[in-house]
């Protein structure tokens, strides 16, 4: 735990804010302690007074938010209360837990402020995230995209999202860093590069297709979801060759998770939860056993029903057979029907 003072100076007295591993918890004045109740979204969604002289806890304030910041602050009996001198006006920290400047209705994100009445920053943010393939991303006074519901911007730069994806291409760029300049982990990691990638952005490339066909709003949390299935996809194919008991497990926690992600990403409730990883935790079997037969069968199959090149050196049967047993190709094929089914499956 760590404790930070800060004069407040508004209340005309210093606040020292408590923070645990999760961030900001709360504050104390004095001998009396308050500690903060968040929602999933990490709005301060209650205020509890906590004296420990007395051993006593009590809710003394409770707020309400709009999907941009923009709100109430309520007593325990749900009437608003509009008081500079009340303990709920006085705490700072709201909406996603960002501090709420009380003078100007702005809230600070450490780089810039944010109005939430307009949804918009009041500075613009670095031309470094300029992105004209998205429809916002030449706005550099958007706040998450347009999409608060989903996102949020601790640091008033990117919403939360585009930093795994950061992260996540840093991985692979330096797996392909590693191969191209030799390093030690040599052709198995050009391998595990390989498949990774290539699970990425066929998984990636599949669902955008997916959303745009649909019509609606796109869901930039479901791409990112999608891209990470396909590229942990490609880790178990480029680690395990995609066969044997690991590569089994590995398919289905891959799926499994996936699931799990996607029922998250849409709020779904508990049971529809459950009834979605099952659903995929059969398909990822019934895939799976597709894979190896044709694996196993498809290019003998091949051999037999398309005849040889005038030169009588290869069979097309030969080709594919070569083919199928790249990681690269093979995780593109299996993740490309994969998408296509599960589309069918959720049409459902």
């Amino acid at each position: 735990m760590r404790l930070e003072d800060r004069q407040e100076p508004y209340t005309g007295y210093t606040i020292q804010y408590i923070y645990g591993v999760d961030g900001i918890i709360g504050f104390h004045i004095g001998d009396i302690y308050y500690y903060y109740q968040k929602n999933l979204q990490g709005d301060v969604v209650e205020l509890i007074r906590y004296v420990p002289s007395h051993d006593d806890k009590q809710l003394v304030a409770t707020y309400v938010y709009d999907a941009w910041g923009n709100h109430k602050v309520l007593n325990p009996d749900g009437t608003e209360n509009t008081d500079s001198s009340f303990i709920g006006n006085k705490n700072p920290i709201r909406y996603r837990s960002y501090y709420y400047d009380v003078e100007t209705g702005l809230y600070y994100l450490k780089t810039r402020y944010y109005d939430p009445r307009t949804g918009r920053f009041i500075s613009p943010d670095s031309a470094d995230y300029l992105d004209p393939s998205m429809i916002s991303g030449m706005n550099l006074y958007a706040y998450c995209l347009n999409n608060p519901v989903m996102y949020s911007d601790e640091f008033g730069q990117m919403p939360e999202w585009a930093k795994w994806i950061v992260g996540g291409l840093a991985v692979a760029g330096l797996v392909v860093a590693t191969v191209l300049t030799c390093g030690v982990a040599g052709a198995g990691a050009a391998t595990v590069g390989a498949a990774m990638l290539t699970g990425g952005i066929v998984s990636g490339g599949i669902n955008a297709i997916d959303q745009l066909s649909d019509g609606v709003e796109f869901d930039f949390m479901e791409l990112a979801i999608a891209t990470l299935s396909g590229t942990a996809y490609g880790a178990v194919i480029g680690l395990t060759g995609g066969s044997g008991v690991w590569a089994v497990t590995g398919k289905f926690a891959v799926a499994g998770g996936t699931s799990l992600l996607n029922s998250w990403n849409d709020n779904a409730e508990i049971g529809e939860t459950i009834k979605s990883l099952g659903v995929n935790l059969l398909f990822s079997g019934i895939a799976q056993g597709a894979g190896y037969l044709a694996g196993k069968y498809a290019p003998q199959l091949m051999s037999k029903i398309i005849p040889k090149n005038p030169n009588h050196l290869l069979t097309m049967g030969d080709i594919g057979s070569v083919l199928w047993n790249i990681p690269a190709v093979k995780t593109g094929g299996i993740r490309l029907v994969s998408g296509i089914f599960g589309s069918i499956i959720n049409d459902f």
